[in-house]
């Protein structure tokens, strides 16, 4: 798609393209996909939706170039949505949270919550504390665990992938004692911080004085307007497989997929 583009005359000025556009040079179109490329790129609007953690990093990044090389980003519906793998993904990164299992390089000591953490990750750990919903395999190899609650008792927001702020509303009690933001105020306290949150509506204004993005959040509607390529620049991707679906680590999650109905039981 990416030659076809360029073989129709599609240039740029952004960092990289000359390199990028080399890299393709005996790339022959195959007639789907020139087919599906002019589709593409005559197209007042396009956005290309994609899940994250399905497709690998190569896929992502040419899906990026793609987006790039067309012109079809950093406008109102026209872009690139990746669909994060759960509903508060996109509200992680946004307070400045993006490491992934490489963050565990030299760490000696983890407060894990909610996340089943592969064991390859834990070996060189001395202390682990583990806080979830149920005893997960990374909980048995814990020096401490604390019950964590799930959504469905718990007040606040999530941010999904469009960045629409979403409200949540606990539905039941699970009758445990502290929340998981209690956990970690606690935790804190211990260390003489204080986060001076009385109760989740704290968190949200205080989201709002450090976050820029959510400033100005309202509920229901869409924070941080439409986001344009920051220094945008082409990078030339190698063979790879298009597809590598990533584990979810979590437990709860993982739970609830299990005990859905296949799609072929739930047509019969």
């Amino acid at each position: 798609m990416a030659k076809h583009l360029l073989d129709s005359g599609k240039t740029s000025g952004a960092k990289g393209f000359d390199t990028f556009k080399k890299s393709l040079k005996d790339v022959v179109p195959g007639k789907d996909a020139a087919e599906i490329a002019g589709i593409y790129v005559n197209a007042k609007k396009a956005m290309i939706v994609f899940t994250q953690n399905f497709a690998t990093t190569e896929a992502a990044t040419l899906i990026a170039d793609l987006a790039l090389l067309s012109g079809h980003i950093g406008s109102p519906r026209d872009g690139i949505l990746q669909v994060k793998s759960k509903n508060n993904s996109q509200g992680i990164i946004d307070i400045g949270i993006t490491g992934g299992a490489e963050g565990m390089d030299g760490v000696k000591a983890l407060l894990s919550f909610g996340e089943d953490v592969p064991a390859y990750a834990l070996k060189d750990l001395e202390f682990l504390m583990v806080s979830d919903t149920h005893m997960t395999s990374s909980a048995k190899k814990a020096d401490v665990v604390i019950p964590g609650t799930a959504s469905v008792s718990t007040d606040g927001t999530y941010t999904n992938t469009e960045r629409r702020l979403m409200p949540v509303m606990a539905a039941i009690d699970e009758g445990i004692a502290l929340s998981n933001w209690e956990v970690a105020s606690e935790i804190a306290s211990v260390y003489e911080v204080d986060f001076g949150f009385e109760d989740a509506t704290d968190i949200s204004f205080e989201m709002d004085d450090t976050v820029p993005t959510y400033k100005y959040a309202e509920i229901g509607e869409i924070t941080g307007g439409v986001l344009s390529p920051k220094d945008p620049e082409f990078v030339v991707v190698a063979d790879a497989k298009f597809t590598d679906p990533l584990k979810c680590t979590d437990n709860l999650m993982n739970m609830i997929t299990e005990r859905l109905p296949e799609p072929a039981k739930m047509t019969e």
